[in-house]
């Protein structure tokens, strides 16, 4: 009897210990499984760091970019605003020049009439004069007129 425990234990100690080694394997399988998936949850996280270090450098040349177009845009600006403040200057000295040439047209034009008018009176002049121009011979005959009569 005391063989026939000794020969069951043994029986219930191998299963027991065919169990508990299949356990442990199932243990270890788990746990190589657990350690890959983190190895690989590691790796993906050093993509993600890698990748996050790009979008970082990316997103600081972006804004660069978008402050030198900001920059670009405010010179813009300013040029535009200087132009605009040119051309007001421009158009105001077009419309001095514009009333000085129409006040030098209505000068000129005045010069004109007075130099017609001058043409005139001195036409008239010349013909007044002409009334009162004798010839040599008229002065010859008057002096000899004054020698013979004397001056009354």
């Amino acid at each position: 009897m005391v063989a026939d425990e000794v020969r069951a234990l043994a029986i219930r100690t191998s299963k027991s210990t065919q169990e508990i080694t299949s356990m442990v394997k199932a243990i270890q399988e788990d746990s190589q499984a657990a350690t890959e998936s983190m190895n690989s949850s590691v790796s993906q996280m050093e993509d993600v760091a890698n990748r996050a270090g790009e979008l970082e450098s990316t997103l600081n040349n972006i804004m660069t970019s978008v402050n030198d177009v900001n920059n670009q845009i405010v010179q813009i600006a300013t040029a535009a605003e200087e132009q605009t403040a040119a051309t007001s200057e421009i158009s105001a000295n077009i419309q001095n020049i514009t009333s000085m040439a129409q006040d030098s047209s209505n000068v000129a034009l005045n010069a004109e009439k007075t130099a017609g008018h001058a043409v005139f009176l001195i036409e008239k002049l010349l013909v007044d004069l002409n009334f009162f121009k004798i010839n040599s011979k008229q002065v010859a005959e008057a002096t000899e007129n004054i020698k013979k009569d004397g001056y009354k």
